[in-house]
């Protein structure tokens, strides 16, 4: 079998395996096992149990980012913000395959790797979502001198409060801090009422009305001109 092809399947063999027994629990003789491979032949790939476990976050944190430039890619032709939610989701829904595998990353003796992860995650994700951003400038969607330090904002309020767990939130906590999110993000980058709407649906959360004017300076309500 081909190195890389022998890599993969110790990676596939011990994703399953921590999923099943949790991270503590599997060791590298039950990836032996599963695998049918000698202990040479692991350790000739990864040093330790550790490292197959950075190997695993690292190919998740690939796939992450292929799925959200191939969404982003196939809406080429919709409008900036469509384009933007759509990667959003689809950045949601690759982690959320990949979540019984990051939730060992809360484990204190993984706080090293925790960290490694949350800040390729940001890069990554700022990255592709801001390039999105700078071209909807341009084409007068969104409004803002600062695509990617504003789109980073986003990105780590999300990874971090929202979906980290860095601030325990009660169900209805968390509703509100999306509501704030959500406004905060009309604020960034100059979206009107149509566009605020559109992205709290995004969000699960329920559209407000009133709140801004049709291109949306911050504040001003149609009601009374202000």
């Amino acid at each position: 079998m081909e190195a890389e092809e022998r890599r993969q399947e110790i990676l596939d063999a011990a994703e399953a395996l921590f999923r099943e027994q949790g991270y503590s629990g599997t060791s590298t003789g039950d990836i032996l096992d599963r695998t049918g491979i000698a202990r040479g032949t692991l350790y000739y790939h990864f040093e330790s149990k550790a490292a197959v476990m950075e190997a695993l976050v690292d190919r998740l944190c690939d796939r992450l980012f292929k799925a959200a430039r191939e969404t982003g890619e196939a809406l080429r032709d919709r409008p900036a913000l469509e384009r933007l939610l759509a990667v959003i989701g689809a950045f949601q829904a690759s982690g959320d395959v990949g979540q019984g595998l990051l939730e060992h990353l809360h484990d204190p003796g993984n706080l090293p790797l925790h960290d490694r992860v949350q800040r390729r995650l940001v890069a990554g994700m700022t990255s592709i979502l801001s390039g999105i951003v700078r071209e909807g400038i341009s084409a007068g969607a969104f409004d803002t001198p600062y695509p990617e330090e504003s789109m980073e904002l986003v990105v780590v309020y999300m990874t971090e409060v929202i979906d980290g767990g860095l601030v325990d939130l009660s169900e209805a906590e968390r509703s509100g801090r999306l509501r704030a999110l959500v406004f905060n993000i009309g604020r960034l980058f100059g979206l009107g009422t149509d566009d605020l709407s559109r992205v709290r649906s995004a969000f699960g959360g329920e559209p407000e009305n009133g709140t801004r004017g049709s291109r949306g300076r911050p504040g001003k309500n149609p009601k009374d001109g202000r």
